[in-house]
Parts: C-alpha cells; sequence; structure tokens
C-alpha cells in the first residue's frame, strides 16, 4: 500500500515537473517546432531549386554542342567557354573542356587547346583526378616541345596517391625514349616492372 502511495507521489511530482518545464519554456519549445518544420519543407524546395539550375545548365551545354552542329560555331565556343568558367556543376565543366579540345585538337590549334586546359586546372572547385588527367592531355599536346622538369611536374609519377601513375611512367618513357636517354629509360622500365608486380 505504501508502495502504491510513493508510486502515484513520484508520478504526480513527474508530471508536475514536466508542466513547469512546458510553461517556462512554452516560447522555446514553439520557436525549436517552428524552426524544425521550416526545414523539414525547405529541403524539397531547395531539392528542386538544385534540379532546375542543373537543367538550365545542361539546356545551355545542349544549345552549344547545336550550335558547333550548325553555323554558329563561334556562339558554340562562347557558350562552352562560359560553362567551363562559370558553371557551378563540376561534370558540365569537365564536358565542356573535353569538347572544347576535342575542336581545338581537330582544328589543329594547340596554343588555344592549351590556353583551355590552363583556364580549367586554374579552377580550385575540380577534383584532383580530373586534374591529373587534365595534365596529362597537357603533356600530350606538348610533347614534342616540353623539357624534363616541366613534365615532371605536370605528371608528378612520384606522388603516392597519383591515379594515372602508371600511365605517368608510361609517358615519361616515351619522353625518354624520343630524347634517347637510355639511363633514364632502363630506370623507367625497371618501376614499371615493379608496379606490375
Amino acid at each position: 500500500m505504501s508502495n502504491e502511495i510513493e508510486n502515484e507521489i513520484q508520478e504526480s511530482l513527474v508530471k508536475d515537473k514536466i508542466k513547469h518545464f512546458i510553461t517556462k519554456n512554452k516560447l522555446k519549445i514553439i520557436i525549436t517546432g517552428i524552426i524544425c518544420m521550416i526545414l523539414i519543407l525547405s529541403l524539397p524546395i531547395y531539392e528542386e531549386f538544385k534540379i532546375k539550375k542543373n537543367a538550365k545548365i545542361l539546356q545551355k551545354y545542349s544549345s552549344a554542342l547545336l550550335y558547333l552542329s550548325t553555323n554558329k560555331k563561334q556562339e558554340g565556343i562562347k557558350i562552352l567557354n562560359d560553362l567551363m568558367i562559370d558553371s557551378s556543376n563540376n561534370k558540365i565543366k569537365i564536358l565542356s573542356t573535353n569538347k572544347l579540345l576535342s575542336l581545338y585538337i581537330k582544328e589543329r590549334n594547340i596554343d588555344e587547346a592549351l590556353i583551355v586546359l590552363n583556364k580549367i586546372l586554374s579552377d580550385k572547385n575540380i577534383d584532383k583526378d580530373e586534374k591529373d588527367l587534365l595534365n596529362i592531355k597537357k603533356v600530350l599536346l606538348k610533347f614534342d616541345n616540353i623539357n624534363e622538369n616541366e613534365i615532371l611536374q605536370l605528371l608528378k609519377p612520384n606522388k603516392k596517391n597519383n591515379s594515372f601513375k602508371k600511365l605517368s611512367y608510361l609517358i615519361l618513357l616515351d619522353f625518354y625514349t624520343m630524347k634517347n636517354q637510355k639511363i633514364k629509360i632502363k630506370e623507367i622500365n625497371s618501376i614499371l616492372k615493379n608496379l606490375n608486380e
């Protein structure tokens, strides 16, 4: 019987504490609830905004491709350059860069292709692997006129987490073969052999 009375007293105390807490912090609880509801409701709106923004960027990219396939080639090149520099979507930046590179290489305009590569490589938002691949493209474009220091700086073959390590060493092997540097060729062949094991 005394346990029942103690339980009732405890329940009454807990209820009083809860009522007191709610009355004391009523405004804070309401504000917190409203903020939570606003956040929950704003997430789909934000996602919809991102989707619309990306759709506009893709529409610009598509129109650039259409201009390139018609007589308005310069307009397409301008749009691709704008997308490469100003787009908030890194995938579109890379697609625009690759399309411009392809266009300039097809026209044998290596200087313009190198300008495009320098612009995109200076972008801090481009991911490391993409930059490594773009550096490889730069080396290949400059291959006939590049010096050893520049090729090593661009390829970074000794870097531990280089995704394109083997490819970098293969390019170096071709470079040293072209320069007829037999000692370096042996070194690179040895490194490549170790990479294959």
